[in-house]
């Protein structure tokens, strides 16, 4: 931090100092309670295709053993045809839904490494923190400016009341 003509650290850059870092702690709040909401509803969805897993699962079996029940001769009936046609319906729905559940499992783990990525983002291109840093730099640098030019005015006004002490 750049330091005013007085030997202290302008009071302006302390308070936008503490806004940027403020805002920034507000930022990292956020993105965490979002995080923390993303995997809940990705666990909620995981666990909604696990139950509707275990249901297909259910189904299918209901329908093997009601095959199985039939008759020889009803093997060619048309409710051993609707059957039939059920449990592959059924099977094609586990598939499906197992590929939903594991996509869903591949979610949660990118989400959860998300905390990782960003963390080596950072340390990898902290620009933010460069231009905030910049910016504190630039405004400290025209306080100071400021700061000089008074005190230049100051000096003036104070040599112009001497000489005006000494015609009088």
């Amino acid at each position: 931090m750049s330091q005013s003509v007085f030997g202290q650290p302008s009071p302006y850059s302390k308070k936008l100092k503490q806004d940027l870092e403020q805002e920034k702690q507000n930022r990292e709040a956020f993105a965490r309670s979002t995080h923390a909401i993303l995997l809940q509803e990705i666990d909620d969805s995981i666990s909604q295709a696990e139950r509707d897993l275990r249901k297909i699962g259910r189904g299918i079996v209901s329908k093997k053993s009601m095959i199985n029940s039939l008759h020889v001769d009803d093997l060619d009936d048309p409710v051993a045809d609707t059957l039939r046609k059920e449990l592959e319906n059924l099977e094609n729905a586990r598939t499906e839904k197992g590929k939903e559940r594991d996509a869903l499992s591949r979610r949660k783990a990118d989400v959860e490494n998300y905390d990782d990525w960003v963390t080596e983002r950072r340390l990898a291109k902290p620009d933010e923190d460069i231009r905030s840093q910049s910016r504190i730099e630039v405004i400290d640098q025209e306080v100071e400016q400021r700061l000089k030019e008074i005190e230049a005015l100051n000096v003036e006004k104070v040599e112009l009341l001497r000489s005006i002490e000494q015609e009088i």
